[in-house]
């Protein structure tokens, strides 16, 4: 009741102008339909069935006002179109196509404009009001948390309250299981990586809360707090990597000349042992 209250409001502007944009269109065409009505009955050489036709024309095209309330009620149900379309088709084949024409335009196109221009507001108002985001959200929690859970006991074959590894892998080799995974956009085509990522690599055993907090943070695409934290552990990573290459680059060359410090006296030793030898 509030989000039909609230997104009547939110929409006026947009229906009214909409309703203006109805009001021109049956305007302009309750006058071509009078007009022709009118030039037919004036004209002296029309057939016998002009009395016929003028009751018609009296009854649904008297005046601007009686005819735009025709068309109006040949749009909503108030009354029969063919039945209203009669009186003109005995004048011309030409007003019959454009009476068929405007129903078409106007059903088919303004109502549905019309329509979508409500539904577009009250898909709006439900994202703005807070309160509405909430119940709305702790619905999805909700739903999303008994179906994890009688998932859950469908895969504790056993009923012992926790799921091991086996269970679990005979559980996904259902494929109606696993298309069911994949509605609710969980990737079960490496059944042991989702486990251990459900499991949290806590062995080959897995209790209820394990698997819902899992599935919950799996659930769809990531989320932006997963992103932030990816980021800012490679950020740390980046900064301790060039802490140790400057630590490398200051302490290459002590590290080369020890090397050649150790590498002379090796040099020396070995050919004073191969003189001696000589």
């Amino acid at each position: 009741m509030r989000l039909m209250v609230c997104s009547i409001l939110m929409s006026l502007a947009s229906l009214s102008w909409a309703l203006l944009l109805l009001f021109i269109i049956m305007y302009t065409f309750s006058i071509v339909f009078m007009q022709g009505a009118i030039m037919y009955l004036q004209d002296p050489t029309s057939s016998r069935e002009a009395d016929s036709i003028r009751d018609g024309v009296v009854l649904w095209y008297g005046s601007v006002f009686e005819t735009m309330y025709t068309l109006l009620a040949s749009i909503v149900g108030g009354a029969d179109w063919m039945d209203v379309v009669r009186p003109l088709e005995k004048i011309s084949m030409v007003y019959r196509l454009l009476f068929s024409f405007y129903i078409v335009f106007v059903v088919i196109g303004v109502l549905n404009v019309l329509t979508g221009i409500f539904v577009e507001r009250a898909c709006e108002m439900s994202g703005l009001d807070r309160d509405l985001v909430i119940q709305t959200q702790l619905k999805r929690d909700e739903t999303f948390l008994t179906e994890m859970t009688r998932i859950f006991q469908e895969a504790d074959a056993d009923g012992s309250g926790t799921v091991t590894w086996e269970e679990f892998k005979g559980y996904l080799e259902n494929d109606r299981v696993k298309a069911y995974f994949t509605a609710q956009q969980l990737d079960a085509f490496d059944a042991r990586t989702l486990f251990d990522i459900l499991n949290d690599g806590n062995g080959d055993e897995m209790n209820i809360q394990s698997f819902i907090v899992g599935c919950q943070r799996l659930k769809g695409l990531a989320k932006g707090v997963d992103l932030v934290a990816v980021l800012q552990e490679t950020r740390l990573l980046n900064r301790k990597v060039k802490a140790i290459m400057r630590l490398l680059d200051g302490g290459a060359p002590a590290c080369v000349a020890t090397l050649e410090t150790c590498r002379l006296p090796s040099k020396t030793s070995g050919a004073g042992v191969f003189g001696d030898v000589g």
